[in-house]
């Protein structure tokens, strides 16, 4: 399919069945118009047709095609109404510490300072060459940052390097030729640039706010062990009622993305449903996943926060693993937020939807659909 989503509307005969609310999903470029004017054709309606006296869109029998990334969703329409459902309301919103501030470059940085100088200890130990760490190669691209501990990460970091040394304990010493000793090397490193300040995403921010002060519950997941450290640091402690980060997780013996338990704590902790929560979670993160799993009322998949770039890859990536709608976070707003899940949850929970196109399933994809949704 084109890059760009396209619509096709097909004119058939009206059928004598009960009428259903179905809406076909907004690409990430609608958020780019103002609330008012998402998903709406020239004509004011969002499926093209005229507005009725609520102001909402009727549209008689007429099959919706959308194309996008690999996405293909077809849906029957008889004489519906599409408008916002008013006994859906989101209550609690989780978003990724990574979208809030930026967390990444610190972790990177921290985990070059403490790796290289032990590397280039081990070139002269062995009389081998090591390659340095490289923040780009060994971190940015793995795409694992959030879902796997420090511990583990530096373990891979050795074990790509030819260097194996024995895994130790947690109370190994800095510096210690172990990694548990490697990582307790890194750790204080990672606190001494939180100490010394880290930006935040201003953006992110200001939508939190917003929503907090519309009385809905704000959580975060982070997949450290210094969350709290980390929000007194950029003094956001007030604003989240919820903290999932390295040490809950421990605490709780929780198991992290793509496994639902760290959301599910966070809607536990707000004291607010599953369904009545919104995620907003970034590509690498497995989030989406995650959220999916837990049955959340709507995720956002949101592009690489290191540079927030548009990308067809990622997108696809982020439908497969369970987003409902790929984003860019900068231009997320309350109302985008709240029509989104308006338009989600208005839809029949009891139909199949496929958002990728993978041709070894299309078969059982078509005989499941065909079955499941008549």
């Amino acid at each position: 399919f084109a890059p760009t989503p396209t619509f096709t509307v097909l004119d058939v005969p009206t059928m004598s069945v009960t009428p259903q609310l179905k809406v076909s999903a907004p690409s990430a470029d609608s958020l780019t118009s103002e609330p008012s004017d998402m998903g709406k054709s020239p004509s004011g309606s969002p499926l093209g047709g005229p507005l009725n006296s609520q102001g909402f869109g009727v549209h008689t029998g007429s099959i919706l095609l959308h194309a996008g990334y690999g996405d293909l969703r077809r849906t029957l329409d008889t004489a519906g109404v599409v408008g916002p459902g008013d006994e859906f309301e989101f209550k609690g919103v989780i978003i990724d510490m990574a979208l809030v501030a930026d967390v990444l470059e610190m972790v990177a940085q921290a985990t070059k300072q403490a790796l290289d100088p032990f590397f280039k200890k081990w070139e002269d130990k062995m009389g081998t060459t090591v390659r340095p760490f490289d923040t780009n190669v060994d971190f940015y691209s793995q795409r694992n940052w959030a879902t796997i501990t420090s511990r583990s990460r530096i373990q891979q970091y050795l074990a790509e390097r030819g260097i194996q040394v024995p895994f130790g304990v947690l109370t190994d010493e800095p510096a210690t030729e172990t990694v548990c000793g490697l990582d307790n090397l890194y750790r204080p490193l990672l606190m001494q640039s939180v100490d010394k300040g880290i930006a935040i995403k201003t953006e992110t921010v200001a939508l939190l706010r917003e929503l907090k002060a519309r009385g809905c519950r704000i959580g975060t997941v982070y997949n450290g062990h210094h969350g709290k450290q980390l929000l007194k640091a950029v003094r956001l402690t007030s604003l989240f009622d919820s903290l999932v980060d390295g040490v809950v997780v421990e605490k709780f013996d929780l198991r992290r993305a793509p496994e639902a338990d760290t959301v599910l704590k966070c809607c536990t902790d707000m004291g607010v449903s599953p369904f009545e929560t919104v995620l907003i979670t970034p590509f690498g993160s497995k989030g989406c996943a995650a959220g999916a799993s837990a049955n959340l009322g709507l995720v956002f998949g949101c592009f690489n926060p290191l540079d927030n770039k548009p990308s067809a890859q990622q997108e696809e990536c982020l439908y497969k693993e369970g987003a409902d709608y790929v984003v860019d976070v900068k231009k997320l707003s309350c109302q985008h937020i709240t029509d989104l899940y308006h338009r989600h949850m208005s839809e029949d929970p009891w139909r199949l939807q496929y958002r990728t196109y993978l041709p070894n399933d299309e078969r059982l994809r078509e005989t499941m659909t065909s079955i499941g949704n008549g």
